[in-house]
């Protein structure tokens, strides 16, 4: 494989700030009127925004993916941005919110900067490639339904929707390890004409396999935590069968113990 020579950096999003600033200017609104409606409540403003940007950019996804879906496993990872308006349209709305939620990250929530900062870090390096654009948009389906799917169980917190969640999670987390080994095959092996710098398969590699290892481990750390709530709800069933019992073997020896003084009166009587 050999990068191409002919790779020059295009207009970026840099150059039409337009393109990143509105839908930065949606989040931003979206959260400040819902911190009104909810009478300055910070966490619910914050999950309504989040939810708002979900719901967005998987329609936006969805509808790249059946745009594009002959491309999908051959032009993904450097087909020009520009082939793919739909994509590109979804790259801007993920790098408005992403600096929105930065800077609200910057503020309240510091345990999200790292994350976020790769995350920009990403788009803007395909911003500067001019490609993986499409490559992101199944990136971002797959992250974004599984954000709904967690956020859709924290809304109820039951054991039965914890199991659904991650059930669920699991096979998209599966779907999302065979994709991941489809960009890495399409990053080391381009197609024909394929214009990239020298180290996009290097960037591409390490971007993707980090965000599987991050989504593998979240599957792994609620694995784990589905099985403790499992034990934990067998351990109280067999406590509860078990008081159950010896209230049972109580009442029965409490017979036992009438019945005999009723038996022994009759005797006396006798």
């Amino acid at each position: 494989m050999e990068p191409s020579s002919s790779f020059s950096p295009p207009v970026s999003v840099l150059d039409r700030p337009s393109s990143v600033l509105i839908p930065f200017s949606i989040f931003a609104t979206v959260f400040i009127l819902n911190m009104y409606r909810t009478g300055g409540c910070l966490v619910k403003s914050c999950e309504y925004t989040s939810m708002f940007h979900h719901s967005i950019s998987i329609v936006a996804a969805l509808a790249c993916m059946a745009a594009e879906w002959n491309e999908l496993s051959t032009r993904a990872v450097y087909g020009s941005n520009t082939d793919f308006p739909r994509a590109s349209l979804l790259q801007h709305i993920n790098i408005g919110y992403f600096l929105y939620d930065f800077l609200h990250s910057l503020a309240w929530e510091h345990h999200f900067i790292i994350h976020h900062a790769v995350a920009l870090t990403g788009l803007f390096a395909s911003e500067y490639m001019n490609s993986f654009a499409l490559a992101n948009a199944v990136n971002t389906l797959i992250a974004e339904s599984g954000s709904i799917i967690y956020n859709y169980y924290n809304a109820h917190k039951s054991l039965n929707h914890y199991v659904v969640f991650v059930a669920v999670y699991g096979v998209s987390r599966l779907v999302f390890l065979m994709w991941s080994l489809s960009v890495l095959y399409q990053a080391w092996r381009p197609f024909l004409g394929a214009v990239y710098p020298f180290w996009a398969p290097y960037a591409i590699t390490s971007l993707q396999l980090s965000l599987l290892v991050v989504n593998l481990l979240f599957l792994f750390t609620h694995m784990r935590k589905l099985n403790r709530k499992l034990r934990e709800r067998r351990q109280e069933a067999a406590r509860q069968a078990a008081g159950e019992g010896e209230v049972t073997t109580a009442v029965l020896r409490r017979r036992s113990v009438v019945a005999i003084d009723a038996a022994a009166a009759n005797m006396g009587e006798a």
